[in-house]
């Protein structure tokens, strides 16, 4: 069997020996397992496909006809709209220069830590129920984040001594949406592969 161990290049160059690509390879059959054991109702997939694949054509559309220019601002509307997985590759399309247009990068720019965040009620809802004492736990509590990303956001907060922390709250529903979410790109990523032989060099 396998160790489940990741050795580091050294700092002085050093290749990374076989044993670092042996641990990506067992991440890789952990998370395929995983993913295997999701059940997810079809209905539930269904009610999230429509939505996205109308718009998705729309998108598809606007690119045709204007190109990036005219499709990246679709495409961040709907990453807005549906939630953590999306605003996630909004993520990874900000990141990627040489990958992706410039248009569409640009359109993502605020996606790593300016996404509109969540209501204060859901804030301090979340506070109460998982943090005894709630928001009285707290001396203060600012409710305007810090920061807000596609899993969370961050608030300030000072705590009755005097000591100064920060809070951070979970965007709701994340982990249903997220396990419905790859399930829908998994479908879709294994469909492109099948019938698309030049999208296979893409390793979706």
């Amino acid at each position: 069997m396998q160790r489940e161990t990741f050795v580091l290049p050294e700092a002085d160059g050093t290749v990374l020996p076989p044993t670092w690509l042996d641990g990506l390879a067992i991440q890789r059959a952990a998370a395929e397992r995983r993913a295997a054991q999701l059940i997810i109702p079809k209905r539930r997939l269904l009610l999230r496909a429509l939505p996205i694949g109308a718009r998705s054509v729309g998108i598809g559309i606007a690119a045709l006809t204007g190109g990036a220019q005219a499709a990246a601002p679709r495409m961040r509307k709907l990453c807005e709209r549906q939630g953590p997985t999306y605003l996630k590759l909004g993520q990874v399309v900000s990141g990627g220069a040489g990958l992706f247009p410039q248009p569409m990068i640009d359109a993502f720019t605020d996606f790593r830590d300016a996404l509109p965040p969540e209501t204060w009620d859901h804030v301090e809802r979340v506070i109460t129920e998982e943090i005894p004492g709630g928001v009285g736990r707290f001396a203060s509590i600012d409710r305007v984040p810090l920061a807000a990303a596609s899993i969370a956001q961050v608030h300030a907060a000072t705590l009755p001594d005097g000591r100064e922390v920060v809070i951070k709250v979970q965007r709701p529903r994340v982990s249903d949406q997220v396990e419905t979410d790859l399930t829908l790109l998994a479908t879709t990523a294994h469909f492109v592969d099948r019938f698309i032989p030049a999208a296979r060099t893409a390793n979706l």
